[in-house]
């Protein structure tokens, strides 16, 4: 079944389901749900629409939430103002919630060679420092097409993905 660059190695890997087994019973709840009601169809056709509908469903609520979380910031901003300017650092709302604003240090990597060496320096530190996922899964697949084993500390498992292209 395995199609694509890493059909040679693909199907020798398990199928994972998730890293979360908490999540994939809700998933599992999902699917005896889905199961039960007598519209489902467990045909590819169908299943591949099913899903198209669904990541269009989930867009438009990201683009709703991406609006809301814009409003979110202009309120909070304004009220950082506002409070300051009344003297306030939190007031109760009228259905009984209380807000409160403080403000806190947040830090910012701008040289990473500089951080990295000064973590590299302290054996603390040193022994958290780890790649990104991105990157270690970037040279694991690397690896694997050059017949290669995955690095040490690393295990692979064979991830569903679903790829939709445009309309």
């Amino acid at each position: 079944m395995a199609h694509g660059k890493y059909a040679a190695v693909i199907d020798a890997l398990p199928r994972m389901l998730g890293d979360n087994p908490d999540y994939q019973q809700k998933v599992q709840a999902v699917k005896d749900a889905m199961t039960a009601d007598p519209d489902f169809r467990m045909h590819a056709s169908w299943l591949a629409q099913e899903y198209a509908g669904l990541r269009d469903e989930k867009e438009q609520a990201e683009v709703a939430v991406s609006e809301i979380n814009l409003r979110l910031e202009a309120v909070k901003q304004f009220m950082a103002d506002q409070f300051e300017i009344e003297g306030l650092a939190s007031l109760r709302t009228d259905s009984g919630r209380s807000i409160s604003i403080f403000l806190e240090p947040y830090s910012q990597i701008v040289d990473r060679e500089m951080f990295r060496a000064w973590c590299d320096a302290d054996p603390d530190l040193r022994r958290k420092m780890m790649l990104p996922w991105q990157t270690t899964n970037a040279l694991t697949k690397a690896r694997l097409l050059e017949g290669e084993p995955e690095p040490p500390g690393v295990t692979i498992w064979a991830k569903t993905t679903v790829r939709m292209g445009s309309e």
